[in-house]
């Protein structure tokens, strides 16, 4: 895989394996999230160089603490954390992204 999202408790977890991954309400999304924050279509996730998040929602994603916007992409680093429907700490769903060998339990053994 490319990537993984963790849950902030470690309850939920999504292997990044498509070019595109989609996180939402709507249950044909990758990763559901069943939150009234959180729109059907939320946020997107694809494969590159880096991996990016694009924020598809009302309500906004934050990335490492930081709202991305509506429409706006960023790129994904590993460590680095999502939290979906409002900021995190007050809510929102956190999420911290694991990028390439990191994903598949290499830990910090990965090359940066």
């Amino acid at each position: 895989s490319w990537g993984k999202l963790l849950s902030a408790d470690g309850s939920v977890s999504l292997d990044c394996e498509e070019a595109e991954h989609s996180v939402g309400r709507a249950p044909t999304c990758s990763l559901v999230l069943a939150s009234q924050r959180v729109s059907a279509l939320h946020a997107r996730l694809r494969r590159g160089t880096p991996p990016t998040v694009e924020d598809c929602s009302t309500n906004g994603v934050w990335h490492n603490g930081a709202r991305i916007g509506k429409g706006n992409l960023v790129g994904l680093h590993d460590k680095d954390t999502l939290a979906f429907g409002c900021a995190p700490g007050v809510g929102g769903a956190a999420f911290t992204f694991a990028a390439g060998a990191s994903a598949l339990g290499a830990g910090g053994a990965a090359a940066g």
